[in-house]
């Protein structure tokens, strides 16, 4: 038992790694190794995965390769980054279905489903990529929904299952009722009571 805890454990670092460094990769300045670190740790999420996510990993590491080997000319491409961050969201997929039953690696999935769409339509790519957009909206937005199903006991998923109620579905009455939910959870979680606090009085003032 202790064992398989020891490998799960593992595996979550793998993941999380993975996701982080590609994180890193986005900002202003792109430190040379990130490519490398990325492979690497995703190189050691394979022997982990079985059947179609271990192809599937196998090829992000041949993508990577790629990018690995001409590094300066990849970023000057816009579609190179938007296929790196849907590599990202490939990668937060795969991780979620080898550790379903995981909080720390299903928690990001709708953000980066969101943040790949709203960064793409801020580029100025919506015309050409505007059913990817439409897809990964409804696909975060999903994965919000089901991050609440399975981990109810989670203030954090009702945090996130909010913010995609006021962006999603622009329904502020039901993203107030999930951050009152989320208060009950963790009365502590200060991000949650501040957007719990600016939505009220924001409803109040339309509703007085």
């Amino acid at each position: 038992m202790n064992s398989e805890k020891s490998e799960t454990s593992k595996l979550e670092t793998h993941i999380i790694t993975s996701l982080d460094n590609l994180d890193k990769m986005f900002s202003s300045e792109i430190p040379p190794q990130a490519i490398s670190q990325v492979k690497n740790s995703v190189i050691k999420m394979v022997p982990y995965a079985r059947g179609e996510n271990k192809e599937k990993l196998n090829r992000v590491v041949e993508y990577l390769n790629g990018v690995e080997k001409k590094p300066e000319e990849f970023f000057y491409d816009i579609n190179n980054i938007i296929a790196l961050m849907q590599t990202m969201v490939q990668l937060n997929v795969i991780g979620a279905e080898m550790e379903p039953n995981n909080f720390n690696i299903n928690y990001p999935l709708a953000y980066h489903y969101i943040n790949t769409a709203s960064f793409i339509e801020s580029v100025g790519q919506s015309e050409d990529h505007k059913p990817l957009i439409d897809e990964y909206k409804q696909k975060g937005l999903q994965s919000a929904k089901d991050l609440v199903k399975k981990f109810p006991d989670k203030a954090k998923a009702y945090h996130e299952r909010a913010f995609f109620a006021i962006v999603m579905e622009s329904d502020k009455e039901k993203a107030l009722k999930l951050y009152e939910h989320c208060l009950s959870l963790d009365p502590k979680f200060e991000l949650c009571k501040t957007n719990y606090e600016d939505l009220r009085e924001k409803l109040n003032r339309v509703n007085p």
